[in-house]
């Protein structure tokens, strides 16, 4: 039990509400919240929503940047999840957190170890260890979100100080500024407007040229797409349709039983493992985020695999095999894939 388990469990509450009204699940469905208020279901739905942002609303986008608003900042993010939620029925029965499939696991491993004398009772030592670690980084994360949110507030305040006073053209230049220099234009001496507007522009360039050369040197692309190689943390194979999710906007479109293709995942993203039936990430390992919500909701992943987003094409049919580590790769579509 940790947060991000009791924020999935709200959501899904949330989720649950929003199909018992088909005015509200057309709400949802259409991402127009502000429908919600034509009906008493809607008003309820509503007032959820809002006790949820008021306990979860630091929880950060796809990144810690600055510049990528926490759920409190910028609410359709989480109207995106729930959206996707609310076209699932039920739950996959692989997906259930009660620790069934954990008691299941480790009555197996231990009674293969029975025959080794003192192995049983280290190995329990170990896994009660690595779950109260697991715990603590869940709930550290939680934490450590907090003035996430706070300083995104802060910075959001400077930006329309500098816009203001003419110093930056938008508000959201303010992310291409370093603190000293934002410090000093506010206290002190404003520079010539011009002057910004080019040191922003080439910060802006200079970004682009960066992350390409790293995207690049990361992300080398295999020579075939047969099959992609990477880190199968969570064994079992898998066989269904690709749903390239590479941003937030894209979380509607995963459907159920769909795999979950992405550059990497955070905690706020956690609530789309009820949806799909497998992960494959473009980084991360055996320790990644998405490697062991994977494992907690008894689904195959498979992380670090070089150019996974842009070698699998959205509704293509791929096995993704967590004991191997390997994405089979078919080369054929099976149906429309979004609403």
């Amino acid at each position: 039990d940790h947060e991000t388990l009791r924020m999935n469990e709200a959501l899904w509450s949330l989720s649950r509400m929003a199909r018992q009204d088909p005015r509200v699940l057309s709400a949802i469905r259409g991402l127009t919240p502000e429908r919600l208020d034509e009906t008493p279901e809607g008003l309820g739905l509503l007032e959820a929503f809002e006790d949820f942002i008021e306990r979860y609303g630091q929880r950060e986008g796809s990144c810690w940047y600055l510049s990528t608003p926490t759920w409190r900042r910028d609410p359709l993010q989480v109207w995106r999840l729930l959206a996707s939620l609310a076209e699932t029925e039920a739950r996959p029965s692989e997906s259930t957190t009660d620790g069934d499939r954990f008691r299941k696991a480790l009555t197996l491993v231990e009674r293969r170890l029975r025959f080794y004398p003192g192995m049983k009772r280290l190995f329990r030592w170990l896994v009660d260890r690595i779950r109260a670690l697991h715990v603590f980084r869940e709930n550290s994360h939680f934490d450590l979100a907090l003035p996430l949110d706070s300083l995104q507030a802060l910075a959001a305040e400077w930006g329309r100080r500098l816009q203001g006073r003419g110093v930056i053209e938008q508000a959201v230049d303010v992310f291409d500024l370093s603190h000293d220099e934002v410090r000093e234009w506010l206290i002190g001496t404003s520079p010539d407007p011009n002057a910004v507007k080019d040191l922003v522009a080439r910060r802006r360039a200079t970004y682009r040229v960066a992350n390409a050369l790293w995207q690049e040197d990361r992300f080398t692309e295999a020579k075939a797409r047969t099959v992609l190689k990477g880190i199968g943390p969570s064994p079992c194979p898998s066989q269904a349709v690709v749903s390239l999710i590479m941003i937030v906007d894209h979380i509607t479109r995963l459907q159920q039983g769909n795999v979950l293709v992405c550059p990497h995942t955070s905690p706020s993203w956690t609530p789309l493992f009820t949806v799909a039936s497998a992960v494959v990430a473009e980084t991360g390992g055996a320790g990644s985020h998405a490697a062991i919500v994977a494992r907690e909701y008894g689904i195959p992943a498979v992380m670090a695999v070089a150019g996974a987003t842009r070698l699998l094409r959205e509704g293509e049919e791929i096995v993704v095999d967590g004991s191997r580590g390997t994405v089979l790769c078919h080369g054929k579509k099976r149906g429309p894939m979004n609403r």
